[in-house]
């Protein structure tokens, strides 16, 4: 039982120093700094209307809220090596990619 708890341990810190604390930061500040700078490169005038802006804090800026306080507050096992999460990493933003492209032009 306690391997089980270590390996599920071991499986959510990688997920969240590889997957979830980089790409939530950087799609947020992301967009937010496009958003700040340009607002109509973001979305189109008339949106606004539909997406009001607790709609938007609420996907850009309660995510990355989260995901920092847990970072701060949940102790985590630095990875002996950053070779498998920079891998993970770069996996999941090329299936990413594959995807988006893939629907983009169907």
């Amino acid at each position: 039982m306690r391997s089980y708890h270590k390996t599920l341990t071991n499986i959510r810190d990688v997920i969240f120093t590889s997957l979830l604390w980089p790409i939530v930061s950087f799609s947020d500040m992301f967009f937010w700094s496009l958003f700040v700078n340009n607002p109509v490169m973001m979305m189109p005038l008339m949106a606004p209307k539909y997406v009001p802006t607790w709609a938007q804090h609420s996907m850009h800026t309660v995510s990355f809220v989260i995901v920092a306080f847990d970072l701060v507050t949940k102790p985590r096992e630095r990875p002996k090596s950053v070779k498998n999460g920079f891998y993970l990493t770069i996996a999941f933003l090329v299936l990413y990619t594959a995807v988006d492209l893939s629907l983009s032009i169907t």
